[in-house]
């Protein structure tokens, strides 16, 4: 995005900076509001109400996303749409432990592992069909990246719309020998 609001947009650097710095504070404090968000009120609505902001910020850099910095950072939309952006990002910080929680203990790891990496060898194919898809968007990169991120946090909400809540369940390990559960 940086890169995108530099080369392609011709943003001053301090604006950049600015929404650069903003997403990282927002973003750090809504992981840690997110983390008791989850432990609060469980896995799926920890990890469906930022993902909504997350739709929410992509939608909105669709229609607003490619509008030029005016001198000042408060009337430039995509520094309130990067900084949502970040905010939604946050609901992938349940993925692992959720993910782990779905599984028993003798298969968690190969489990979690392989669903990491069939996302990862998915996400591979990013660098390909952006700049492809940009180039036949009328050159527009912020669009290329739309076709990859937008499809991909809708994933992310109907998956978690269908994976059972964990949150509160016992979880059963074996340990030195001895079977014994924990909540």
């Amino acid at each position: 995005m940086p890169t995108l609001m530099l080369k392609y947009m011709n943003t001053p650097p301090k604006a950049v900076r600015a929404a650069a710095v903003t997403l990282s504070i927002v973003s750090g404090i809504a992981y840690i509001a997110n983390g008791w968000f989850h432990d609060r009120f469980g896995r799926r609505v920890g990890a469906i109400a930022p993902a909504i902001v997350w739709v929410a910020s992509l939608t909105g850099m669709y229609f607003w996303g490619l509008t030029r910095y005016q001198d000042s950072v408060f009337g430039w939309p995509l520094y309130y749409l990067y900084a949502a952006f970040g905010i939604g990002n946050v609901a992938l910080g349940v993925a692992g432990t959720w993910l782990s929680e779905l599984y028993p203990l003798d298969l968690r790891s190969t489990a979690v592992s392989t669903l990491y990496m069939a996302g990862r060898a998915l996400g591979s194919i990013a660098p390909v069909v952006v700049p492809l898809m940009a180039m036949h968007l009328g050159g527009k990169l912020l669009y290329g990246m739309l076709i990859a991120s937008l499809p991909a946090a809708l994933v992310y909400v109907i998956a978690s719309l269908c994976l059972p809540e964990t949150a509160g369940r016992e979880l059963s390990y074996v340990a030195a020998g001895q079977s014994r559960s924990v909540k």
